[in-house]
């Protein structure tokens, strides 16, 4: 999904596949994607959805969030 959000020419796709990743349950997908949201990849005005998808996605995702905004 990151080699498609990079190829993505129109922001309403790369905008829907960062809504996406907030699925995934394995925990290194959920650190590389928690980081992917701050990355200059993604408008900063959607970094929070982003990191709202992983957070809504699964209890593995609320749990690494949560840790992921106390450390950053």
């Amino acid at each position: 999904l990151l080699k498609l959000h990079k190829q993505a020419g129109m922001q309403e796709e790369k905008s829907r596949i960062e809504r996406v990743l907030g699925a995934i349950s394995l925990p290194e997908l959920i650190q590389k994607v928690l980081t992917f949201a701050l990355s200059g990849e993604v408008r900063p005005q959607d970094t929070v959805l982003v990191i709202g998808g992983v957070a809504g996605g699964t209890r593995q995702g609320r749990k690494a969030v949560w840790k992921f905004v106390r450390d950053n």
